[in-house]
């Protein structure tokens, strides 16, 4: 379980790390509206990305958004081959996870106890359209569990 939380920061690092120059990736502002390329509701609050990035390489796609307003990072990183729905639930298959941080707090779908899917109707080279939901238990000093809803997702790279 430490694992899948070190991997799923790592890739949320990564993905926040990408700039420009490379073609499989998109950063962009949004200035925090719920209109941006990714938009959530976490627990029960509308919540838009202020940066973005995402990246779509070797069937591994990676989203991660952070809003300035509330301080909190959202990331999801998922193996996708095709359109359809795809499991962020503990103990998964296709390295789902969605994650949630706030300062040195953290809460991961992929704990024992979290739920949750990512449904994408587009994919390809250069471009991602889906929804995803996801309840994450914590991680680290976190308490409670992240609820994010009505999550949606609509960039390209």
């Amino acid at each position: 379980m430490r694992r899948r939380a070190l991997l799923a920061s790592s890739v949320f690092l990564f993905a926040a790390a990408c700039g420009g120059s490379d073609s499989s990736s998109v950063t962009g502002t949004t200035g925090g509206t719920q209109t941006g390329p990714i938009s959530a509701t976490i627990d029960g609050k509308a919540w838009g990305a202020t940066g973005v990035s995402a990246s779509y390489k070797n069937n591994l796609l990676v989203f991660s958004a952070f809003e300035l307003a509330s301080g909190i990072s959202l990331s999801v990183t998922s193996g996708v081959t095709a359109p359809g729905t795809y499991s962020l639930s503990f103990n998964n298959t296709n390295t789902g996870i969605g994650l949630v941080i706030l300062g040195t707090q953290s809460w991961s779908s992929s704990a024992q106890g979290g739920t949750g899917s990512l449904t994408i109707t587009t994919i390809t080279a250069n471009h991602v359209v889906g929804t995803f939901s996801f309840d994450a238990p914590p991680l680290s000093s976190a308490t409670g569990t992240r609820h994010v809803t009505g999550g949606k997702i609509d960039a390209t790279f």
